[in-house]
C-alpha cells in the first residue's frame, strides 16, 4: 500500500510543478520589501521601485511576477500563515523569500524561529517542484547590538540551509547591500532611503545581481521556435528622409516618422555613428509643462504580406545620466487588423520618481534592453499592418537624452492551423 501512496503523491506533485520550459515566473514572498513591487496584469515590471522589477527589466521581461505576496510590517509568522499558500498556488518557477527584518524587534522571536518559517516556505516550494531562492536579510542601520546579532545569526542559518538543502538557492543580499555587518550594520551608500528599504540606485544594483543569478539558473523563457528575422525597415538607422512630425527638429532615418504627445513637448532627432560603425538614433526630448507629462514617438508602419501567429518588438536604449525628468521609455508593437481594430503590446521601463533615472549612476549612462511580449494575432483575425513604436515620456519641465540602438520587429511564425 505504501508504494502506491508514494507513487500517487509523486504524480500529484508532478502535476502541480511548473514545467521546465514554462515562463520563468517569480513569486516574491516577504514583508514590505516585496510588497512594493509594481507590475501590470501580464506580470511585467512597470516601475524601478524594487529589485524584482529591475531583474525583470534587465532581462527583457523574462521574469514576470505571479502576484504580490508581501505584507508591510509583517513578521515571518504572519507572512507564512497568510501568504505562503497563495504564493505557492500561483505556481511560479521561483519562490523568492525575503523576511526577518521585522522579527528582530518582535517579542518572542529568535533567529531559530524565523529560520524555521523560512525553511518551511522553501521546503514546501521544493515539494512542489518550485525552486526557492532564499535571500539573506540586510537588516537595518538602526539596529541595536542585540538586533545585529539576531539578523547575522539568521543569515548564517540561511546560508547553511541553502548549502545542505538540494535545490535551494542562496541570494546573499546582506553581503551585497552592506559594507559592514558587525558590530553595527552599514549599508551601501545611496542604496537605501531609510536604512531598510531600497531606493532606485540600490534596487538597480541588486536587480543586476538577481538577474545574473536567474540567468545562471537557466531561467530564460524559451523563444518561439523558428522565430523569423527582423522585418523592420532600416534597422541600421541610415538616411535622413524620415518625417520629423509637428514641433520636432533635426533629422530622422529613412522610413521612420516622429511624433509628440502634446504641444508642451518636442524632440531634436539626430543620427550618430558609433565607434563600432553602426548608427544610433539620438533623441533629445524636452517639455515645458511644469507638472505634466510630455512625450515623443518614433514609429514605422510595416505592411504584412504573410500570416503569422504574432509579432514582437525590441530595442536597446542608453539613457544619459542627466535625464532627471525621464518618466519612462518603451518599445511597442501594434497590430492593425483588417476590420479597423488594433491590439498593442509593449515593454515599458519607468518610474514615478523624478530624480531616480539620474540617481542610478551619476558617473555614466543607464543601458536597457527592451523586448515586448509576443503580440498574438488570435484565431480568425487578419493583420493588415504592424506599427513599430519607440517612445519616451518626461515628467515636468526638463529634458532627457536617449540613444536607441539595434531596433527590431520579428514575426512569430504561423502554425499550420493558423488563419
Amino acid at each position: 500500500m505504501r508504494p502506491i501512496l508514494l507513487t500517487l503523491l509523486a504524480l500529484a506533485l508532478a502535476r502541480l510543478a511548473p514545467a521546465k520550459d514554462a515562463p520563468a515566473t517569480l513569486a516574491p514572498l516577504g514583508d514590505s520589501r516585496t510588497a512594493i513591487i509594481a507590475f501590470d496584469k501580464a506580470g511585467l515590471n512597470r516601475t524601478t521601485l524594487c529589485h524584482f522589477n529591475w531583474a525583470n527589466a534587465l532581462n527583457q521581461q523574462k521574469y514576470p511576477c505571479t502576484g504580490i505576496f508581501g505584507i508591510s510590517g509583517a513578521t515571518s509568522d504572519t507572512i507564512i500563515s497568510t501568504m505562503l499558500d497563495p504564493a505557492l498556488a500561483s505556481n511560479p518557477r521561483f519562490l523568492v523569500i525575503l523576511m526577518g527584518v521585522n522579527d528582530v524587534r518582535s517579542p518572542g522571536f529568535s533567529a531559530d524561529h524565523t529560520m524555521a518559517n523560512i525553511a518551511k516556505a522553501a521546503d514546501m516550494a521544493l515539494a512542489r517542484g518550485i525552486t526557492p531562492i532564499v535571500c539573506t536579510d540586510p537588516g537595518s542601520e538602526h539596529y541595536l547590538p542585540a538586533h545585529v546579532a539576531f539578523i547575522n545569526d539568521l543569515n548564517s542559518r540561511i546560508a547553511d540551509y541553502c548549502t545542505r538543502t538540494k535545490g535551494a538557492v542562496l541570494f546573499d543580499l546582506a553581503a551585497l547591500a552592506s559594507t559592514q555587518r558587525a558590530p553595527s550594520i552599514t549599508l551601501q551608500p545611496g542604496w537605501f532611503y531609510d536604512g531598510i528599504h531600497l531606493q532606485t540606485l540600490g534596487a538597480y544594483k541588486v536587480g543586476v545581481a538577481l538577474a545574473a543569478l536567474l540567468d545562471g539558473l537557466g531561467a530564460s523563457v524559451p523563444d518561439y521556435p523558428g522565430l523569423a528575422g527582423n522585418i523592420l525597415g532600416n534597422p541600421g538607422f541610415t538616411g535622413t528622409t524620415g518625417k520629423l512630425g509637428d514641433g520636432n527638429t533635426g533629422v530622422l532615418p529613412d522610413l521612420f516618422t516622429g511624433g509628440r504627445d502634446n504641444a508642451n513637448s518636442s524632440s531634436a532627432f539626430s543620427v550618430n555613428a558609433r565607434p563600432d560603425g553602426a548608427n544610433e538614433l539620438v533623441v533629445d526630448l524636452k517639455t515645458t509643462a511644469q507638472n505634466g507629462l510630455g512625450g515623443m514617438r518614433v514609429s514605422q508602419i510595416i505592411p504584412v504580406a504573410e500570416k503569422a501567429e504574432g509579432f514582437q518588438a525590441g530595442v536597446q536604449v542608453e539613457i544619459d545620466p542627466g535625464s532627471v525628468n525621464l518618466a519612462d521609455v518603451r518599445a511597442e508593437v501594434t497590430l492593425v487588423f483588417s476590420d479597423g481594430t488594433f491590439a498593442v503590446a509593449y515593454d515599458f521601463d519607468g518610474t514615478q520618481k523624478r530624480d531616480t533615472i539620474s540617481a542610478i549612476d551619476p558617473g555614466g549612462p543607464l543601458v536597457l534592453t527592451l523586448q515586448s511580449p509576443a503580440n498574438l494575432v488570435g484565431e480568425g483575425r487578419e493583420v493588415k499592418s504592424v506599427k513599430f513604436v519607440l517612445g519616451a515620456r518626461v515628467l515636468g519641465q526638463g529634458n532627457a537624452v536617449l540613444r536607441f540602438r539595434n531596433p527590431w520587429c520579428r514575426k512569430v511564425p504561423a502554425s499550420p492551423a493558423a488563419n
